[in-house]
């Protein structure tokens, strides 16, 4: 059995604790028998044997095994040690994390014990967990080899676990001992102190997250102890030997005073890594007006690293410092001039290809990230000349270069370059004429709005650049004063594939496009053609909520329903206000009931005349609200109102579109609620019944238990559940929820079909069955 289980989570569970299946499985269902001779092992000679116990000992989980496990903490043999303090991490007492760390050490470094610190604290508490934690990463900085302990050999026919075979034990490295106390919020002393002797692990990445977890430590403080301590570990951190290490010392300077940060950040710019001089430049544009930054950020734009030179940009354009604006523009052109070098040498040193050797794509690289940066910062400081020279990088020949171009300038909005965005247009990389569409979206110049719509018109243009348009189109035309504006009342009409993606933009459109979106969708409405008013349904269907839409889409169903009938549908669906039952609700059903779509092919045969309403049943008693059945026969269509010339898009509905609407009235009904509405619902089923058609009987059914209305359980007694037809155990199964509306008239409705002699079986067991439940739930 336990080599089938081979492969199972809980043989890899057992071979962790290096004990064997079977025993992990009788302590963990705590056989007694198992469990006592597991402690009297811990007394055997074996230690293989020994260890096996121990293991098995600490799936029982009981805290009476605590007593045991505890002493074992302080064996000679490590091994022995390390396997009892796994065990303890199961036990539910908080007494083990003391133990944990009275006893800790480097030799009891075991991964198991951080595993379950989340667990710990829950028992223990952070303080307590925080102090065990704390003694850990600090042994964790003696560790100088690993470990090994014995591991069992498997089970089976004819062996017996003997000599242990070592195998390196599953130790907590200082790293994930940091990762803990970050992921808990730890920060006590003991942790302050554990996490300064930790800033000198010989693991660079352990120290790095020492210097990160600073800011935990201090978080709390007052400014001037923040300042104090950020700067005290920063310096620190400075004089590491990594260079990743005096990063992350640069970045506490961020809680530092600026003096006191500029102190540090200024001297640091002269680092021999790139990366360092980088990361001061990262943290400059913090620092408040001071003219040594400008200065600093202006001298490191000629840094002979594209690393500094970018970070340079790009702090210059987090400043907003004017002053810092020429500074970025000569370097701007001077990276320019420089960007072609490479190429050209490449295809010198590769004659007829057109591509530069790797050397050479290394540095051209590097000259992109440096020009995209420069390019942003010029947009940011607008430097006089700025137009020009990002218009010259529109015929740069590294991509990446002509998309941050393209962007700046839109950022810009100069008009001086907007020639140089309109040839942008005529770029083979998609990418470009992506980044050259959006800075001409940014311009109402005329030239600029027509050329978006002249490219949208291209049949070629791909899928994602004429998304991109349509995108920006619907976020501008809102408005009917601005150049789109007029475009989406009277310009070209849209093809059905852009129809389609504006349709599958509306449900996650801004509210800039939302309203750009129904204006479009109102132009569309009113088309002759079947898809454009499909799509304009289908765009406003999705703000349903808002007035104008829905009066819109109302009115448009009452004309002509052609494409807007699943729209309308979702607002009659959404209506929950009283006074719309009589109109629109009611009023468009019966202007659906006359219409050629509502009549459709009797469903079932009308069973035989009813009993009227107020008829008695036996051991009945009249009730105040009950209303009696109208002398009069029922209304039919013929007698109602003429409807249809006033609807006549209702009129021509299809018996699909007819169904959809009808059914979304009546779910609007039962929301609504209520007397007005339960009124409403007996007109329609009265309606439906005429018809002799029982499409919407389960929509009714439905309906009137949500409405809760006074006499709703009347109605759907006399509509649905004393005549046949094939919805009648849905009407039961409802009528038995409705108990608490009319209990009296429930109960004496599902007697009667119990006792009826001619109620179909499968109706009086249902009856029978919602009576006992009744009488179940009300204690009978």
């Amino acid at each position: 059995a336990a080599r089938a289980a081979a492969s199972s989570p809980a043989q890899t569970l057992a071979a962790r604790a290096a004990a064997p299946l079977s025993w992990i499985a009788l302590a963990r269902f705590k056989n007694t028998a198992a469990v006592t001779h597991f402690v009297q092992l811990l007394g055997d000679n074996d230690a293989t044997r020994r260890l096996r116990a121990v293991a098995a000992l600490g799936e029982v989980r009981d805290p009476d095994i605590e007593a045991l496990l505890i002493p074992l903490l302080r064996e000679k043999d490590v091994t022995m040690r390390q396997t009892a303090a796994r065990a303890l991490t199961h036990m539910p007492d908080a007494a083990v994390v003391a133990a944990l760390t009275a006893a800790m050490d480097k030799d009891l470094l075991v991964a198991a014990i951080v595993e379950q610190a989340p667990a710990l604290a829950a028992k223990a508490g952070t303080d307590a967990t925080a102090a065990l934690l704390a003694k850990m990463l600090t042994a964790a900085g003696k560790v100088k080899a690993p470990v090994v302990a014995p591991a069992a050999e498997e089970e089976g026919p004819g062996r017996r676990p003997s000599g242990a075979r070592a195998e390196e034990t599953d130790l907590a490295t200082a790293m994930m001992i940091l990762e803990t106390i970050e992921h808990l919020g730890l920060h006590s002393a003991e942790v302050k102190t554990a996490l300064e002797a930790a800033r000198d692990a010989s693991d660079p990445a352990a120290r790095i997250k020492a210097y990160q977890l600073h800011e935990q430590l201090i978080a709390g403080a007052d400014a001037a102890e923040r300042s104090t301590s950020a700067v005290a570990a920063a310096t620190q951190a400075l004089k590491d030997s990594q260079s990743s290490v005096r990063c992350a010392g640069i970045g506490l300077l961020t809680a530092a005073e600026p003096a006191a940060a500029l102190s540090l950040l200024l001297p640091a710019l002269k680092d021999p890594d790139a990366d360092v001089r980088a990361a001061v430049l990262s943290a400059l544009p913090v620092v408040p007006d001071d003219p040594r930054v400008a200065a600093a950020i202006t001298a490191s734009l000629g840094d002979p690293s594209p690393t500094v030179v970018s970070a340079a940009a790009r702090a210059a354009a987090q400043r907003h410092d004017p002053a810092i604006g020429a500074a970025v523009l000569a370097a701007l052109n001077q990276a320019g001039s420089k960007s072609a070098e490479p190429a050209a040498a490449g295809k010198a040193a590769n004659p007829g290809r057109g591509r530069p050797a790797d050397q050479a794509g290394s540095k051209t690289a590097d000259q992109s990230v440096v020009l995209a940066s420069l390019a942003e910062a010029a947009a940011d400081l607008h430097p006089e000349g700025a137009a020009g020279a990002l218009a010259n990088l529109l015929a740069n020949p590294a991509t990446d270069v002509r998309v941050a171009a393209a962007r700046a300038l839109g950022k810009l909005k100069d008009a001086t370059a907007l020639n140089s965005l309109l040839n942008g247009l005529q770029d083979k990389d998609s990418s470009v004429v992506a980044a050259v569409i959006g800075a001409l979206g940014e311009s109402d110049a005329p030239e600029a709005v027509q050329a978006v719509l002249d490219t949208l018109a291209k049949p070629a243009l791909a899928p994602e650049l004429r998304r991109q348009i349509l995108t920006r189109l619907a976020a501008h035309c809102g408005d009917p004063n601005s150049a789109y504006g007029s475009w989406a009342q009277s310009g070209p009409a849209l093809k059905d594939a852009d129809l389609d993606i504006l349709v599958s933009m509306a449900p996650a459109a801004t509210a800039a496009e939302r309203q750009g979106l129904i204006a479009l969708a109102e132009r569309y409405l009113i088309e002759p053609r079947l898809e454009a008013k499909k799509h304009a349904g289908s765009i406003l269907g999705n703000y349903a909520d808002d007035e104008t839409v829905r009066a819109t889409l109302l009115k448009a169903i009452e004309q002509d329903n052609t494409g807007v009938v699943p729209a309308t549908a979702e607002v009659l669906r959404r209506i929950r206000d009283d006074s719309m039952i009589e109109v629109p609700l009611l009023a468009y059903y019966k202007a659906l009931c006359e219409g050629a779509g509502g009549t459709a092919a009797p469903a079932y045969v009308a069973p035989a005349p009813r009993p009227a309403s107020g008829a008695a049943m036996p051991g009945r008693r009249g009730r105040p609200g009950d209303t009696a059945a109208p002398a009069t026969p029922l209304p039919t269509p013929a007698a109602l109102a003429p409807l249809g010339p006033q609807y006549p898009g209702l009129a021509k509905a299809t018996a699909e579109e007819s169904a959809l609407l009808r059914a979304a009235i009546i779910e609007a009904l039962g929301s609504i609620g209520g007397d007005h509405a339960g009124k409403a619902l007996r007109t329609i089923a009265e309606l439906e019944l005429k018809r002799n058609n029982d499409e919407m009987t389960p929509n009714l059914i439905a309906a009137f238990e949500s409405a809760k209305a006074l006499n709703s359980v009347r109605d759907l007694c006399q509509f649905y559940v004393i005549p046949a037809g094939r919805y009648r155990l849905d009407a039961v199964a409802a009528l038995k929820r409705m108990v608490s509306l009319d209990s009296e008239r429930v109960k004496e409705t599902l007697q009667r079909l119990v006792a009826g002699a001619l109620t179909p079986p499968d109706v009086a067991a249902a009856a029978a069955d919602a009576l006992d439940e009744i009488q179940s739930a009300g204690g009978a």
